[in-house]
C-alpha cells in the first residue's frame, strides 16, 4: 500500500495528497540539526582562534626571553665589573675568586708596586681576572699595563698570581701585561 494513497493523506475528493502550512516533523529535526553544526563550527572557530592565540603569546614570550638573555650574555663581564664588590683585604677577595663572583682587589706594598685585580666572571681553568699594574718600583715598564687571565681559584690568591705571573701561556693570559712579563724574564 502506497503512502499517498492512504485516507488520511487525501484530500476529500481522493485525488491529491493533503498539503499543510504548518512545518512537518522532519523540518524541526532539520532546522534542529542546522542549529547545532552552527554551534560546532562556531564553537571550532573559537576554539582555533584560542589555540593560535596562545602559540602567538608563547611565541612572543620565548622571543623576549631569548633576546633578554643573550643581551645578558653578552654583557655579563661588563655588567659584572659595574657590580663588583670592593674588598680592602686579601680574604675577602679570596672569597670572592673562590666562587668567581665579582670583586676588585687593590694590592699594594707602600713605594714597591700597586697592582689591582678584578674578578669578572667563570673561565676554563677557574676565574677571569683582570690585573693591572697601577705602580711598580722593580718594573716601571710594567705601570699602566694590564691583562686579563685564568686564575686558578681552587688555591691562595698569592700562589694563583704566582702561576700565572710565571707560567702566563698556561692561564690564557692575553694583555700588554704578558710582553712585560716574558721580557723581565729573559733578562734574568
Amino acid at each position: 500500500m502506497d503512502d499517498d494513497s492512504s485516507p488520511q493523506n487525501k484530500n476529500k475528493t481522493g485525488n491529491q495528497p493533503v498539503q499543510t502550512d504548518s512545518p512537518s516533523y522532519n523540518q524541526y529535526i532539520d532546522a534542529d540539526y542546522q542549529k547545532k553544526q552552527k554551534k560546532k563550527k562556531l564553537l571550532v572557530i573559537f576554539g582555533s582562534a584560542l589555540a593560535a592565540l596562545v602559540i602567538v603569546s608563547a611565541a612572543i614570550i620565548l622571543a623576549v626571553l631569548a633576546t633578554s638573555s643573550q643581551d645578558n650574555s653578552t654583557n655579563s663581564a661588563q655588567d659584572n665589573v659595574a657590580i663588583a664588590e670592593s674588598c680592602d683585604d686579601e680574604t675577602c677577595f679570596e672569597l670572592h675568586l673562590r666562587e668567581c663572583s665579582p670583586a676588585e682587589y687593590t694590592f699594594e706594598e707602600e713605594g714597591i708596586s700597586k697592582v689591582e685585580y678584578k674578578i669578572t666572571g667563570a673561565a676554563e681553568i677557574g676565574c677571569l681576572v683582570e690585573v693591572a699594574y697601577l705602580e711598580s718600583e722593580y718594573l716601571p715598564e710594567a705601570e699602566g699595563k694590564n691583562m686579563t687571565c685564568d686564575f686558578d681559584n681552587t688555591i691562595d690568591l698569592q700562589s694563583a698570581v704566582q702561576n700565572v705571573f710565571d707560567y702566563p701561556d698556561d692561564y690564557d693570559c692575553e694583555g700588554e701585561l704578558v710582553g712585560v712579563f716574558e721580557d723581565s724574564s729573559e733578562q734574568l
